[in-house]
């Protein structure tokens, strides 16, 4: 697992090997596969979620904002109605099949399995979702004593 997160092209290689015939990588009950990303997404589904948007949107939208929306639509008992929305621009993006029902099911009577889902497909495709953008181009770059 490590190796694909930090070798992308061990990650495309992955995913072509490991994809089904709906494309995703991983299957919506495969929570298990990943302890980091099931914990997060069972106890802090606001960063996992603020994570994948974040990614879905090619680091274009916040992670902070997208994951305040979801905690908004998580207090009034409706998460699956934000984030069922990244699920089909994910699938669209990706073009990843409707399974194991719509994304609005999906995300209704699953949402940590969804999460999950989402956040290792990412993974596999070589997209680390803890790291933004920014993030990689701001690191700093090593300096010698002259």
């Amino acid at each position: 697992m490590m190796d694909k997160q930090r070798n992308p092209a061990a990650a495309v290689q992955y995913q072509a090997q490991n994809a089904g015939p709906s494309g995703w990588t991983s299957g919506l009950c495969g929570c298990c596969s990943d302890c980091f990303s099931c914990c997060l997404t069972c106890w802090l589904p606001c960063v996992a979620f603020g994570q994948i948007a974040q990614k879905v949107d090619d680091d274009q939208s916040s992670c902070f904002v997208n994951g305040l929306i979801y905690a908004a639509a998580y207090i009034v008992g409706l998460p699956c109605c934000y984030s069922c929305l990244y699920r089909r621009k994910m699938r669209a993006k990706y073009q990843l099949g409707e399974e194991p029902c719509n994304d609005f099911c999906t995300h209704c009577f699953c949402e940590p399995c969804a999460l999950c889902q989402e956040y290792r497909e990412l993974q596999n495709r070589g997209l680390d979702p803890t790291l933004s953008t920014q993030q990689i181009m701001m690191a700093p770059t090593p300096t010698t004593m002259h």
